[in-house]
């Protein structure tokens, strides 16, 4: 009997121990593109940004990256870019457009274009290049 109380009083006080364990906090979670913005073939950009917290779509990646200062808007078709670092299409009928491209991401690639910020799935290391072109 003494051995058995033994046994239990050892096992609750590394229970006891066990709980008084500060736990281990997750690894916070970022994502870094290499972004490359173009103004009517003109380089005004080239460097990998990085964003905190858990993006899963390019949508969700532009609007945390405060640096680009991207503008999105809804439109039939899911997010529209409309600007980046101050630069905006004024009139949709006429451009320029913000278009973007990847020689990395995997839905852009098997598409052959890229689609919808909020419908494109990115990964850390992916690259974009940003074009404001008619």
């Amino acid at each position: 009997m003494k051995k058995l109380c033994k046994i239990l009083l050892l096992c609750g006080l590394v229970f006891m121990t066990g709980c008084a364990k500060e736990e281990a906090k997750p690894a916070k979670e970022s994502t870094t593109l290499h972004i490359v913005v173009n103004n009517d073939k003109k380089e005004i950009l080239n460097k990998d940004i990085t964003v905190e917290g858990n993006v899963q779509t390019l949508e969700e990646f532009l609007e945390k990256a405060d640096e680009l200062n991207a503008k999105l808007t809804d439109s039939k078709y899911g997010k529209r870019l409309d600007g980046i670092l101050d630069i905006e299409t004024k009139d949709w009928n006429k451009g320029p457009w913000w278009l973007y491209s990847s020689t990395t991401n995997k839905d852009c690639k098997e598409n052959n274009m890229c689609p919808a910020a909020s419908e494109l799935k990115i990964e850390n290391g992916d690259d974009f290049t940003f074009n404001f072109t008619k």
